[in-house]
């Protein structure tokens, strides 16, 4: 009898299946047509980053008195390395490494360092200009190394004014990219964990929160698309890249499962497309195969 009726009644089993299925996937999106779609996601700027105003003022002040002041002074050449020193400097030791004022550069390099030197290193305000990357970094260095407030521009690409550990941007700061986006970063709870990221489009609508690590979206973090979508999961190096949740427009879950490199690693939904499936196999099981 069982059989029978479950024969007798299998296509609004499983009509019943899909249709459950569906609203329970897409329940936002059905009291869509009650209340409205839901708007998109405008969250501003809430808390900025304020830069020093003067920081960036003083270092290009001491930093071209320093270049004007060394081009009076006679250039040294440290034969076979390609390295030259211009300025006030006194030259000590075997090495020979520069203790002064001026400006030192490596022409195979493409790098021209100019501020206060000890033993060859940057010791106080100075800037690093890497020409063949395109990149400068302008702070108060010691031994050579950038920690505390400082500045890096990349060519084409982006400027960050903030915190500095080991000259690499770590801690409190702010990217400004060269298309409009900014990225306000908060610094770490503890040691050795990666900071934390709001970022923002050309019209201040939030794109991205989440761990950011490498000048980048990195861990653990969501992502706003303009259409109203949002991932949330993981991150590698500024895309999808792990397990992670797609939602649409309306907030109801779209997809979930493996990302690599911004594409979804599985074809089929194994949130939800299997549920389907059963239940159109399971009718064709029924009207097939039970007699």
């Amino acid at each position: 009898m069982a059989a029978l009726w479950l024969k007798a009644h299998a296509h609004q089993i499983g009509l019943f299946i899909f249709v459950g299925n569906y609203g329970y996937h897409h329940h936002n999106y059905i009291k869509s047509f009650f209340k409205g779609k839901p708007s998109p996601i405008t969250q501003t700027i809430d808390q900025d980053y304020q830069f020093p105003s003067d920081f960036e003022k003083t270092i290009n002040k001491v930093c071209k008195d320093i270049e004007t002041r060394a081009t009076s002074k006679p250039k040294k050449v440290f034969e076979g390395s390609g390295i030259e020193a211009q300025g006030d400097f006194t030259y000590r030791g075997e090495s020979q490494r520069p203790t002064g004022e001026g400006v030192v550069s490596s022409v195979p390099t493409g790098v021209k360092m100019i501020g206060k030197f000890t033993d060859g290193k940057l010791d106080g305000e100075g800037t690093i200009i890497m020409q063949n990357e395109g990149q400068s970094f302008k702070g108060i260095l010691k031994d050579g190394v950038l920690n505390g407030l400082g500045i890096l521009e990349i060519d084409r690409g982006f400027k960050y004014e903030g915190n500095f550990k080991e000259s690499r941007p770590k801690g409190v700061g702010k990217y400004m990219f060269k298309d409009g986006r900014t990225c306000i970063i908060k610094q770490a709870e503890y040691d050795n964990a990666v900071d934390f990221a709001n970022c923002f489009d050309l019209y201040k609508r939030k794109i991205y929160k989440g761990e950011w690590d490498n000048s980048n979206f990195n861990g653990k973090g969501t992502f706003y698309f303009a259409d109203g979508r949002r991932y949330e999961g993981d991150f590698e190096e500024g895309e999808m890249h792990g397990y992670g949740k797609l939602f649409d427009p309306y907030g109801d879950l779209e997809y979930r499962g493996t990302y690599e490199h911004d594409y979804r690693v599985d074809t089929i939904n194994k949130f939800s497309e299997p549920i389907v499936s059963g239940a159109v196999i399971l009718g064709y099981i029924l009207t097939r195969f039970i007699r």
